[in-house]
């Protein structure tokens, strides 16, 4: 049996993109146990990905023998009709097909019909999926597809070990895209209660939107430096246009999805707080390393019954996690489960 994993390159102007760092992980962690890339490189003019260039690299599939696995990350980033060439290749080679979801996008964008169809082609094809979480999960087996599923848990964080000590206070870190499109509750901050504090790291960040003394904003950073900046405090995932719950299409989709904010909180040995209904409650209250919440005003009411004891032990439990993470541990342990079934 041969292993691949699918490897998706954007040239533009004769350089690759860097990609995301959760798939460029994922990437990594794959080639240090065995798995080749197999390349599939795209080129982008004008903003514009060469369609017939792309199709003819996926075509080259077919070179795979029915023994051969390849992990195929979901959704790849351009056009939906590749996932078409993808099962046409594939029903006629019948090697085996592990979809790892990124994001399982129907759950967001329910009425985009293009979507769906990469969604449901995903779930017929697929001989495997690495799904997020136990939620995630239960959704897919509950559409009828007859892929064996299998959860992550939460996505590995590649990176630095050096860990600082973390400081117990009232505050909430928020990294990530600030744009008020990608982060609007962040924009309907100004009713915080007075003794939360709000540390902001990202791009896009409109200061003038806020009135809150109580919001400081520190700059952008790149992935691998980020987790090295937080020194006190909880990280907090949240998603939607309020701060009273997680709601709107990206809100519910909490309900779902694995945010990458945990691995990187995580990552940094930073305890996180997150919503009462997210589908990360799960990993976070049985491993100790955070709270939830409601609403985010209610944050203070829990941290007052925080002792200094119960906070330095949630840090202990995300160093933990952090030393997991590193070493790419949790895409390891799938991935051997999926061998086994392979065997």
């Amino acid at each position: 049996m041969a292993k691949y994993y699918l490897k998706y390159r954007v040239l533009e102007d004769d350089k690759f993109n860097a990609g995301s760092k959760a798939v460029n992980d994922c990437n990594s962690i794959l080639e240090s146990i065995g798995y080749k890339p197999f390349f599939i490189d795209v080129k982008r003019t004008n903003n514009k990905i060469k369609k017939s260039f792309q199709i003819t690299k996926l075509n080259k599939l077919s070179n795979l023998s029915s023994s051969d696995v390849i992990i195929i990350p979901h959704p790849i980033g351009f056009m939906h009709r590749y996932i078409d060439v993808i099962h046409r290749v594939h029903r006629r080679k019948k090697f085996k097909i592990c979809y790892l979801i990124h994001d399982f996008s129907t759950l967001r964008f329910i009425n985009d019909r293009g979507v769906k169809h990469v969604d449901d082609m995903m779930l017929q094809d697929a001989d495997f999926i690495i799904a997020h979480n136990n939620s995630m999960s239960k959704y897919i087996k509950d559409t009828g597809t007859t892929a064996k599923v299998v959860n992550l848990n939460i996505f590995d964080y590649l990176g630095s070990e050096n860990i600082n000590k973390k400081k117990k206070s009232c505050t909430l870190n928020v990294a990530g895209q600030l744009a008020e499109s990608k982060a609007q509750y962040i924009y309907n901050i100004n009713n915080l209660d007075e003794h939360i504090s709000l540390f902001l790291y990202g791009a896009n960040f409109n200061a003038s939107k806020i009135r809150s003394p109580k919001v400081k904003y520190f700059g952008k950073f790149p992935p691998e430096d980020i987790p090295k900046v937080f020194s006190e405090g909880f990280g907090l995932i949240w998603d939607g246009p309020s701060i009273e719950t997680c709601g709107g299409y990206m809100g519910n989709y909490l309900k779902y999805n694995n945010p990458h904010k945990l691995s990187l909180y995580l990552s940094a040995g930073l305890p996180v707080v997150v919503w009462e209904k997210s589908a990360i409650k799960e990993f976070v209250l049985e491993n100790n390393v955070g709270i939830t919440v409601n609403n985010i005003n209610e944050f203070y009411e829990k941290y007052q019954k925080i002792t200094d004891q119960d906070y330095q032990l949630m840090c202990h439990n995300a160093d933990q996690i952090a030393e997991k993470l590193h070493h790419g541990y949790y895409l390891k342990s799938v991935i051997g489960q999926i061998e086994n079934y392979l065997n």
